[in-house]
């Protein structure tokens, strides 16, 4: 059997407590207080606004009683003109939209969202933008196409070869080809100044009961006494292993270090005292027996 100090003890009784105090916590959780709100798979929407070229991009979050209350509020937002709609999502339970407006109603569009009751947070990321680029582009539009009319006017000349009307038609739909690249990378552009927004309104269902709190502590005490029993049976039956071995090595002889008389014992019943008496009792002279002597 194992003797162990009270101070030993009283760590490992400690330690088998805690950590089954832990691993409760870990399956169970902590009992939460305060407001419950409904959980939402974003995903999605934030992939759509995370991927968006906006340069300045508003998240809103709103805790709710009922999404459909508000939801005619939401609906006058989504409906302005210029008003592009990337995601939409909504139930009785919440209202999830990420959409752009036009810049310049920017100001208009954030007062009625901050309008809404249950507003929690706002935070805007806003990315550096190039001054000018727009009108860049567009002045290389407006070169294009007056080129492009140039051509045209040379086309009306009836003197003009089967071979120089090709090459003209030529010019003109390349350059029109290039117009149409423009105003492409112009409508990007246009995009990337518009303000994105990311709303996510969820309904909350006020403060736990006292009967909710009482279930869940009970539950975390519950399993807390199961890892406390698992665990203290771990170590009753690690403890009764050495036990085992220690009798199993005794029966084959093999001495352990409490065994041994010695202090400098190794385990295996050999030790430098008994080593020394075996070298004193080898130096001693040997006495010759007196009878060899007498007859002598």
């Amino acid at each position: 059997m194992l003797f162990m100090r009270r101070k030993l003890q009283t760590a490992i009784i400690l330690a088998i407590i805690a950590v089954s105090v832990y691993s409760a916590v870990q399956i169970t959780g902590i009992p939460k207080r305060g407001v419950r709100t409904v959980e939402l798979d974003l995903r999605e929407p934030r992939r759509v606004f995370e991927q968006s070229i906006n340069n300045r991009k508003t998240i809103i979050n709103y805790l709710i009683a009922d999404a459909h209350e508000i939801s005619s509020q939401f609906n006058q937002i989504l409906t302005r003109e210029g008003t592009n709609v990337y995601f939409n999502n909504r139930d009785r339970s919440h209202f999830v939209a990420v959409f752009d407006t036009p810049k310049e109603q920017e100001a208009s569009v954030l007062e009625k969202l901050r309008q809404i009751d249950g507003l929690s947070n706002e935070k805007t990321e806003t990315a550096l933008t190039k001054p000018g680029g727009i009108i860049d582009i567009n002045s290389h539009v407006r070169e294009n196409e007056l080129v492009k009319e140039r051509y045209r006017e040379r086309l009306k000349n009836p003197h003009l070869t089967t071979r120089e009307i090709g090459e003209l038609q030529f010019q003109i739909r390349t350059i029109q080809t290039k117009i149409d690249s423009l105003n492409s990378v112009k409508e990007l552009e246009e995009v990337k100044t518009n303000p994105l927004y990311f709303i996510i309104a969820r309904t909350h269902s006020g403060n736990m009961a006292p009967t909710k709190h009482i279930k869940q502590y009970g539950q975390l005490l519950f399993v807390t006494l199961a890892f406390i029993l698992l665990y203290t049976l771990a170590a009753l039956l690690i403890t009764y292993s050495f036990t085992a071995i220690s009798k199993l090595m005794k029966l084959s002889g093999i001495k352990t270090s409490k065994s041994g008389g010695s202090r400098y014992s190794y385990g295996y019943g050999y030790s430098y005292a008994n080593k020394r008496k075996k070298k004193k009792h080898r130096s001693q002279p040997v006495d010759e027996p007196k009878e060899e002597e007498e007859d002598k």
